[in-house]
């Protein structure tokens, strides 16, 4: 674009014949060097934008072939096995972009455990996305209408599925079955952004027997469809 504008201004100039042969006037210039300026700052928003949608997509990706590894993990071991996102070695100062992956179905509070029976998935695709490029929460539905649209969300780092690949219903084995407070609720979302929660992307396990799909977009409480900003 560049090239062009500089060659139409040549051109034009060539073929006045009342143009100046000692070269461009200062004006000219001016003007030129402000659609060039114009243009950069436009294509360089387009960029940023393009990039920023980039990482969201390889990092929903992994998220989901992460989920879909744990689920097939428990089918064939027969065990329990259960997802952390974010950080799983230091729950007061949790990382970007990391997920555990849990080998067994252990008490999951204390961080001694998980650091020594989880294998670590590092999200940033071999440091190419930096802390604070791209953000993921993951939450369920804690609250719904009386259409059974969610009208509150919870954030909720941990998942699980039984051996089965099925959802694990209560989320902490250890403790008291009957407590409603350690139920798994669906659907359960991880939701992918910028920081700023703008181009989210999800991956949405809906039913309890665990199956999965991404999606994007604005959440849309009539039809259920897109990702919702959770808390």
């Amino acid at each position: 674009m560049k090239n062009i504008l500089l060659k139409h201004l040549l051109f034009t100039r060539r073929s006045s014949p009342t143009a100046s042969q000692s070269g461009f006037t200062i004006i000219e210039l001016m003007i030129v060097t402000l659609i060039i300026g114009i243009l950069s700052t436009i294509g360089a928003a387009g960029w940023e934008g393009f990039t920023s949608r980039q990482r969201i997509r390889t990092v929903n990706g992994q998220v989901f072939d992460a989920l879909r590894s744990v689920q097939s993990d428990a089918k064939l071991k027969k065990e329990t096995r259960g997802v952390w996102f974010n950080d799983c070695t230091d729950l007061v100062n949790p990382r970007p972009l990391v997920i555990c992956k849990y080998s067994s179905s252990t008490p999951f509070g204390d961080s001694t455990q998980v650091k020594d029976k989880s294998i670590v998935l590092d999200l940033s695709s071999e440091g190419s996305i930096k802390p604070q490029q791209v953000q993921m929460i993951a939450g369920k539905c804690k609250k719904t209408d009386t259409n059974g649209n969610c009208t509150e969300w919870e954030a909720d780092r941990t998942i699980f599925f039984n051996y089965l690949g099925a959802i694990e219903i209560d989320n902490a084995p250890d403790k008291d079955p009957q407590d409603s407070s350690d139920r798994q609720l669906l659907p359960f979302f991880v939701t992918i952004s910028t920081p700023e929660g703008k181009g989210r992307r999800c991956v949405v396990i809906e039913t309890l027997l665990g199956s999965m799909r991404s999606d994007k977009g604005d959440y849309n409480a009539t039809t259920g469809s897109g990702c919702p900003i959770l808390p």
